[in-house]
């Protein structure tokens, strides 16, 4: 292997070069020895704005993919932060929408309350009831969100693979239609749609994820709906207890 091609073109040691322009022309390898780039490998990533300062020093021009990693950090907490304030919102309103649920369940089961009360039912067996009922809503509603949004991160993931699978299987074909005469149906190599799928939701060796959503981040997300539906659910089950017996009897709604 004497070199690689890359989005600007290709990479090979000038030794290489010369053989080259001497087999098309003997008179040009004496000229491939000039060149306006050199391509600087740092030991390890940590090093790179070091090595990179260095150069510009010596009073040379830099380019890394350190300052397209910096980039994409500041785009990725941009989102992340509107992502972060949608979400707080919706947690409000589906908190809001938890005790508004319960405080109408105690109002509408206030002679039922009452009855439980006079049969001897005790006090925190009717709070743990209710605060059940406000923990299972806040619990499905995790899981559907759960649900919802790793559906859309598996979309998401298929689009981009679909789309990069396009744009590989367009430039390969390109290639093979220059070379040899071929079609070039920009088809990705006949990828299935299975493959890209399975891919989308594992990973794999050459494979860009674009939405990767971590497995403990569900677990927690459905822990703390549970626990908001709890929170929330306390004051109407609290009122619930409070309420007399023979006043929820008595109750005709």
């Amino acid at each position: 292997n004497k070199g690689y091609a890359t989005s600007d073109g290709l990479v090979m040691d000038l030794q290489a070069l010369k053989e080259l322009a001497a087999k098309v022309d003997p008179a040009a390898a004496k000229k491939a020895t000039a060149y306006n780039q050199v391509l600087v490998k740092a030991a390890d990533l940590k090093s790179v704005p070091e090595v990179e300062s260095q150069i510009k020093a010596l009073g040379y021009e830099t380019s890394s993919y350190e300052d397209m990693r910096k980039s994409l950090e500041e785009q990725s907490r941009a989102i992340q932060l509107i992502l972060g304030g949608i979400g707080a919102v919706s947690l409000l309103v589906a908190a809001i929408g938890i005790a508004n649920t319960m405080v109408m369940s105690v109002t509408e089961r206030t002679r039922e309350i009452g009855i439980m009360k006079a049969l001897g039912c005790y006090v925190r067996d009717i709070r743990v009831m209710f605060l059940a009922e406000a923990g299972a809503i806040g619990f499905f509603g995790g899981l559907v969100g759960c649900v919802l949004s790793g559906l859309i991160s598996l979309g998401i993931n298929v689009v981009g693979a679909l789309y990069a699978g396009g744009m590989s299987g367009g430039m390969s074909g390109g290639m093979v239609s220059g070379a040899g005469g071929g079609s070039g149906d920009g088809t990705g190599g006949g990828t299935s749609i299975w493959t890209i799928l399975w891919q989308a939701i594992v990973g794999g060796e050459n494979v860009t994820r674009y939405s990767v959503i971590p497995w403990w981040l569900f677990l927690f997300v459905v822990l703390f709906s549970t626990l908001i539906g709890l929170l929330f659910g306390f004051g109407p089950a609290n009122k619930a207890v409070k309420i007399p017996a023979l006043d929820a009897i008595k109750n005709n709604e």
